[in-house]
């Protein structure tokens, strides 16, 4: 998974845990984030919640705004693509796990 993981800063791929329980195993980034990138977004207005207005750079130079439209994202589903990948995996670990097959 986490070669699969879209990368920018590191944060997402460094937040994917493993997470063991009797009978079973959860692996998922814990991110906050990580569900908008998994599934994407649909194009949206950003306003401030705190301030009266947004900073962010562009160009390496601080623009200040009011709304922003964020034209939304397709999902990059590494977390679907990386089950897929092990599933048919699966079968094979379990069969040897449980019957020494």
């Amino acid at each position: 998974m986490r070669r699969r993981t879209p990368r920018k800063t590191g944060r997402l791929q460094a937040s994917i845990k493993v997470f063991r329980f009797p009978g079973f195993v959860r692996v998922s980034p814990t991110a906050p984030y990580a569900s908008f990138v998994e599934m994407g977004v649909k194009p949206h207005k950003i306003q401030p919640r705190k301030a009266k207005t947004l900073k962010f750079k562009v160009d390496g130079k601080n623009v200040f705004a009011k709304t922003v439209s964020h034209p939304g994202f397709s999902g990059r589903f590494f977390v679907r693509r990386t089950g897929e990948a092990v599933h048919p995996k699966l079968r094979e670990l379990l069969l040897r796990m449980v019957f020494g097959r």
